[in-house]
């Protein structure tokens, strides 16, 4: 601080002269108050003023350095000296009056110094507090924001916030350009590596059914007593408000969106881009692909060489990740592909965290084939299943891809054409690339059976090859076939003997032949997989399972005989895909199975029938089929398969959208509830079954002495209601 007498910003008075008044000026002294956020500091300055001065000076004080200039703080004290008024000569007297004035001067003073300086004490808190949330806006948000889902830090160990909290943001930062690049990387068709898609392009929000009664779930009006319950959106996963187990079990068939769901939920922690995602409230977020950590020694060996960018590696050791996920405030973790690596091959760091002793208070999914869950999950770990593309998502996704009237027309003519094709559309990879490839073709096409659509689409795949060739005009001019690869075809049925996923490359490569590779890697349906810990080891694994499927079927076009082995050790259900194509290839494969699904189950007259139409010529041969069979009684149990169960309901839809009579329905213990519309039917079997205009009769069986709800009497009756030829219910 600085005091100043007659300051030239101030006008003169007569005779008067500027100074310092340094010279009359005694050492400040200097005393503070704390007030908590702010603190009073007094700066006592006494002046001794030995001689008279002029009748008139003005004295300022004002703050000097560091950003003094910002705020106007002077403080100005005039002080007047009445010359010529002289009421007592005595020089006693001239001292004392002397005396008050200066003393009232530095009383005044005081005071202007305490005003100014609470002010700048005020400034330099809130310049620090600007200067500290200007550090970027995103990395104070990420440190401040309240969380959802805690994690606790490991007992024993105390961690230093203003040490971690930096390594966090820069952790962060390199976990999203991770994502950042997964998530833009999205192939709807095998051979479409030239032109990737967002996730946000092609991911439509497709059915999520839970199960599990308890406290654990809350979905408010959707809640329910009847069993398995419909989220209303993937968000719900992610809600702790919804899901409030720690440990959930995603589960869906391959190809029906788990991968492309979870990195959709990627992208919505990497962009925060939708206001209402919860995943906006999620610190840290873990997405792993399990059979890439199986070569790891542990969580934190996986975190550093899958999900952070090889550049940054060096700068994270194990013990640093583990001790930025005991600091960080909310972490989801995500294991996916449960089914695609044995018990065995789990290293113990996954094995405790799906068992609940590892990060307990940390939001845990994994996803996982239905028939390969987990084993030794909490008791209160909540079980989701993806349902696939119904009628509804299919409608939003050709809305968000197809562009014009005239081709949004097309694929829905397409749809239309192809009831058969009707289980193939409720899987999603298949529907988008179903979707992908009829939007380039000129016609429209009629698929007699669903080998027919599967020959059709690879024709596609290998004609983009083709054309892309050096001998495009040789290509054009001579038709070319799709080559029968016999290495191929006998190792993919063994591998589907043998549930294999994955193969290390230069294996794969010197059993099929360098022909065979070339081609499934030009035509996209083969892909050289991410290594894991091992980076000497390539590995390779098929674009979709069902492409082993078919390759395995085309071994069993050239040998019967090795159908019958397979039928007698694999659960038909699990494979219906490949019995389908091996009987649309072979026609001797049709009285094997068909033989085979008879003295299984007598249930399995719809699974038997499409295997037996895949030989059919004609969509109206197909059609004839389906009457055949409608005109009988058709029984759906609660012992059946789902797959049975979907085959069954497919017929049925068929005749009905076909105009064909269905002479009876009966549910024998398999009814579970009526939806609110009553449009359908929920079966145990968690499928529906639709509105049947051309049903005459339908029966309800449950247990011996079980009885109906009035809620679902009622609901029966709507349903019979909207079922224009129905004449009997009982």
């Amino acid at each position: 601080m600085q005091i100043i007498g007659n300051p030239s910003s101030y006008p003169l008075g007569v005779g008067t002269k500027r100074s310092t008044l340094s010279e009359y000026a005694s050492k400040p002294n200097t005393s503070s108050y704390s007030k908590g956020d702010t603190s009073d500091v007094y700066v006592t300055v006494r002046l001794s003023l030995t001689q008279y001065i002029d009748d008139q000076t003005t004295v300022v004080c004002r703050t000097k350095g560091l950003n003094s200039d910002i705020w106007d703080m002077n403080a100005i004290v005039d002080l007047r000296f009445l010359q010529g008024l002289v009421v007592d000569d005595s020089p006693t007297k001239n001292r004392a009056i002397l005396w008050v004035i200066i003393v009232s001067a530095v009383v005044l003073i005081i005071i202007a110094i305490i005003i100014l300086t609470r002010a700048s004490v005020k400034y330099r808190a809130n310049r620090e507090t600007s200067t500290k949330s200007q550090k970027t806006l995103e990395e104070y948000i990420e440190e401040t924001v309240p969380m959802n889902v805690h994690e606790l830090p490991t007992a024993g160990k105390q961690v230093n916030d203003e040490v971690m909290s930096d390594e966090i943001v820069q952790f962060i930062k390199d976990l999203k350009s991770t994502y950042k690049s997964m998530c833009g990387k999205i192939y709807p068709i095998p051979y479409g590596s030239e032109n990737p898609h967002n996730v946000d392009n092609v991911f439509v929000d497709v059915g999520i059914d839970l199960h599990r009664d308890g406290d654990e779930v809350d979905l408010g009006n959707v809640l329910s007593s009847s069993g398995n319950l419909r989220l209303t959106s993937y968000h719900d996963i992610f809600k702790p408000s919804v899901i409030n187990s720690k440990r959930i079990v995603l589960t869906a068939d391959p190809g029906h969106g788990k991968s492309t769901l979870f990195l959709k939920a990627a992208a919505d922690w990497q962009t925060r881009s939708e206001e209402s995602s919860p995943l906006n409230d999620v610190q840290v977020f873990i997405l792993l692909q399990l059979r890439r950590v199986a070569e790891m020694t542990s969580i934190y060996q996986a975190i550093r060489e899958l999900l952070l960018p090889k550049n940054k590696r060096g700068l994270y050791t194990n013990d640093k990740i583990e001790e930025i996920l005991n600091s960080a405030s909310s972490i989801v973790i995500i294991l996916e592909g449960y089914d695609e690596i044995a018990d065995s091959n789990l290293n113990s760091d996954i094995s405790d965290i799906i068992k609940g002793e590892m990060f307990p208070e940390v939001r845990v999914i994994i996803s996982t084939r239905p028939s390969c869950t987990p084993e030794g999950l909490d008791a209160k770990a909540v079980m989701l299943r993806l349902t696939g593309c119904d009628a509804e998502s299919r409608g939003r996704y050709i809305n968000k891809f197809v562009h014009g009237e005239e081709d949004k027309a097309k694929i829905n003519s397409i749809l239309k054409l192809n009831p058969i094709l009707e289980d193939l559309y409720r899987i999603p990879v298949i529907f988008v690339m179903f979707m992908h490839i009829a939007k380039k073709e000129q016609n429209i096409h009629v698929f007699q059976s669903i080998t027919n659509f599967f020959e059709t689409l690879l024709t596609g795949l290998y004609n983009h090859m083709w054309n892309k060739s050096s001998n495009h005009k040789r290509s054009q001019s001579v038709k070319q076939k799709i080559p029968y690869y016999t290495q191929l075809n006998e190792f993919c049925f063994l591998a589907l003997c043998q549930t294999t996923h994955v193969w290390e490359k230069n294996s794969f490569f010197t059993q099929v032949g360098e022909h065979c590779y070339n081609d499934l890697i030009s035509i996209g349906v083969l892909c050289e997989a991410e290594t894991g810990a091992n980076q000497y080891q390539e590995n390779v694994r098929f674009y979709h399972e069902f492409f082993v499927e078919w390759f395995a079927a085309k071994y069993i076009e050239k040998d019967i005989r090795s159908l019958d082995s397979f039928l007698k050790t694999k659960p038909f259900a699990d494979f219906q895909l490949f019995l389908r194509f091996c009987c649309g290839l072979n026609s001797k494969a049709v009285r094997k199975v068909n033989k085979y699904l008879h003295n299984d189950s007598d249930e399995a007259n719809a699974l038997s029938l499409f295997c037996t139409l895949e030989q059919n010529k004609t969509y109206a041969e197909f059609l004839k089929s389906v009457g055949e069979l409608c005109s009988s009684s058709i029984l759906l149990k609660s012992i059946d398969s789902k797959v049975l169960d979907s085959s069954t309901l497919q017929v049925l839809e068929i005749a009905a959208n076909n105009y064909k009579p269905i002479a009876s329905l009966i549910l024998d213990k398999t009814f579970k509830s009526v939806d609110g519309s009553s449009s359908y039917i929920v079966l145990q079997s968690e499928l529906c079954l639709p509105t049947l205009t051309t049903l005459k009769r339908l029966e309800v069986k449950g247990d011996k002495g079980s009885q109906l709800s009035m809620e679902d009497f009622l609901g029966v009756l709507e349903y019979c209601a909207n079922c224009d030829s129905m004449t009997t219910l009982k």
